[in-house]
């Protein structure tokens, strides 16, 4: 019921308040007690110096040596160097794209893939029930994982660059890149069989990283990949020797490092995930997710096909060095067998497909032996793939992407 002044009135509380009020306003009258107890000798002191006297609090001395000290990242630090290290990581992209990278790994770049390779994937018949199964990964992948998470913020209205849009909950990049290659995989080994599915292992989050020098310049690169697919007997070489006697790009005025951060404080390291005791240790090929939101430009732009490529070609270069340092030791420099990874890089629904040769870490002059890039084509797996009027629809489905994934996952070099 509704509080009323009518109500009010004939309520307990009322009179209460009212009888406080009125009795609050009476004055304290002498009656001479206080004169009589000082006759009598005993003292009489405020009882409010008692009530809202706040006793003195100890001081307690904390030792807090114990604590955890806070790092300071100066000349102090243990891992201090003199000389400065440029870095790649996973977050880096090169400023002028695959000419920079040319010039950082000394290397050649051929557009297209190999030719056996290229042949391999032409004669490859896949089946209508592997591209049915495909078409449903794709949407199990895309629309009905269970993950809900806060998607990144949009902003798409014209005119108004600062606007945020409602913020969406899905399934985030990561995970739908993470989810296609697992399921993709599992076609390959579905349809290549017992014969040469034994001969491949996957291993997920894969570690690598190699320092190496290059014009006396240090640089460690530091890169991890999605999954990475190795198998028992390493791909066979292909044959650049015609193609390793073209001159690398000129940058001037850039340097070849622009973009790449500088460190005094590292530790420099080989790293390679998988011990030569294990049967399935040679590199087959990596799987790369590529986010727009994670990777971007320092000057916040947005990230050019060039780039795009650049990044599979260093990443792709990391891993074979870091087996060749594992196979021939940290002063390795012309390779006696040329080590091949193939590298396949996800942004969104797109595959972008690319071979690396590795043949020397020499990289003090851009004289003598010269690795060599296969720049592969970039694919759309679809045009689209989402809820349309609370149905889940899935429209352009190119079956040439799993053709090309198959033949990567096939291919042997022989």
């Amino acid at each position: 019921m509704r509080r009323s002044a009518a109500l009010f009135a004939q309520h307990g509380d009322f009179m209460f308040k009212r009888h406080w009020l009125i009795k609050g306003r009476r004055v304290p009258q002498d009656d001479g007690s206080e004169a009589y107890l000082k006759s009598l000798g005993i003292e009489v002191e405020d009882a409010l110096e008692y009530v809202n006297r706040k006793p003195p609090l100890p001081k307690f001395v904390v030792d807090r040596g114990w604590l955890p000290q806070k790092e300071v990242f100066d000349h102090t630090h243990p891992l201090w160097k003199e000389e400065k290290c440029h870095e790649f990581g996973d977050e880096n992209v090169l400023l002028e794209g695959i000419p920079q990278a040319q010039v950082l790994t000394k290397s050649i770049v051929i557009d297209g893939l190999p030719p056996n390779v290229q042949q391999f994937i032409k004669n490859i018949e896949i089946p209508a029930k592997t591209h049915t199964n495909m078409k449903k990964n794709v949407m199990y992948s895309c629309m009905f994982d269970a993950e809900q998470k806060k998607k990144p913020i949009k902003r798409t209205l014209p005119g108004k660059p600062a606007h945020y849009l409602p913020r969406e909950y899905g399934i985030s990049e990561r995970r739908q890149s993470r989810l296609l290659i697992s399921k993709t995989l599992r076609e390959c080994d579905k349809l290549a069989g017992i014969a040469i599915c034994s001969k491949r292992q996957v291993f997920t989050d894969a570690l690598f990283v190699v320092p190496f020098k290059r014009y006396g310049d240090l640089i460690q690169m530091e890169i991890t990949t999605e999954s990475y697919l190795v198998a028992k007997t390493p791909i066979a070489a292909l044959d650049t020797k015609s193609s390793t006697d073209n001159q690398l790009p000129d940058l001037l005025p850039l340097k070849y490092t622009i973009s790449m951060p500088q460190e005094n404080i590292y530790l420099l390291r080989d790293e390679y995930p998988i011990a030569k005791l294990f049967s399935h240790y040679h590199p087959h090929t990596i799987f790369l997710h590529f986010s727009p939101h994670e990777v971007k430009n320092l000057h916040e732009t947005p990230v050019t096909e060039s780039q795009l490529s650049s990044r599979s070609m260093l990443k792709a270069f990391a891993v074979a060095a870091s087996r060749a340092r594992q196979d021939y030791g940290e002063h390795v420099n012309d390779l006696e067998k040329p080590i091949v990874v193939q590298s396949i890089q996800l942004n969104g629904l797109s595959f972008q497909f690319g071979v690396f040769q590795l043949n020397t870490l020499n990289l003090g002059d851009d004289n003598g032996i010269k690795n060599v890039w296969f720049n592969g084509p970039t694919l759309p797996l679809c045009s689209e793939c989402a809820y349309k009027l609370g149905r889940p629809v899935l429209a352009g489905y190119n079956p040439d992407v799993f053709r090309y994934i198959y033949g990567f996952y096939r291919n042997e070099g022989t």
